[in-house]
């Protein structure tokens, strides 16, 4: 059986009728003894993800299953663009050691952004590896075992609704796995940006 690597972005619960219910829905079909992190951007898990395959915590080649409103292969830039050669939240896919992972499927939700799609489907096509997307997770059909989760919070990509359960969504993730360290808003900071959030 494959393995596979969840990646959970909350900006996934913009546009959500019932953003807590569809977390706490999701946190049921995830192992709580796996190996697991929050980050505040996307990207910031990838030195830990390293460090798990690097100790065999984590073996590849594994599937990629984003849960995201953004794929994160935004892959249509100008060669001299600083973000070309860089890794930010929208790229880090496509920045990710390609023998990490043989599969990638993006999972969008009610609300998703699908600039530049097309450019990530023909990078992964031309790479071999195999890759999906779709609106729901159906992690109650998963035919692999979860074997790391990883979430993030974006916050300056977190529509106002989301914004205003945002600190209850940490909790529920935390609690679930029994996380030592994670996001923590500062006080007096406007949630939705990226300065109001601390790894604590």
């Amino acid at each position: 059986m494959s393995n596979t690597l969840l990646s959970v972005d909350l900006d996934w619960l913009n546009g959500s009728g019932d953003p807590l219910g569809e977390l706490t829905n999701l946190l049921k079909y995830i192992p709580n003894n796996i190996p697991s992190t929050m980050t505040i951007e996307h990207h910031d898990f990838l030195p830990t993800m390293s460090k798990w395959i690097r100790t065999g915590k984590v073996a590849k080649p594994f599937n990629v299953l984003n849960i995201d409103q953004h794929h994160d292969y935004y892959l249509n830039l100008p060669p001299d663009d600083p973000e070309g050669d860089g890794i930010n939240c929208g790229v880090w896919g496509y920045r990710m050691p390609l023998d990490w992972y043989d599969r990638y499927t993006w999972v969008n939700g009610s609300d998703p952004q699908f600039a530049d799609w097309e450019y990530a489907e023909e990078w992964l096509r031309d790479r071999g590896i195999r890759y999906s997307e779709r609106q729901h997770h159906r992690l109650h059909k998963l035919k692999s075992n979860i074997v790391a989760a990883v979430f993030c919070i974006s916050p300056d990509y977190l529509d106002k609704e989301t914004g205003d359960i945002i600190g209850e969504a940490v909790t529920l993730v935390v609690d679930h796995f029994g996380m030592q360290t994670a996001p923590q808003p500062r006080n007096g900071i406007n949630i939705l940006s990226l300065s109001a959030w601390e790894i604590k």
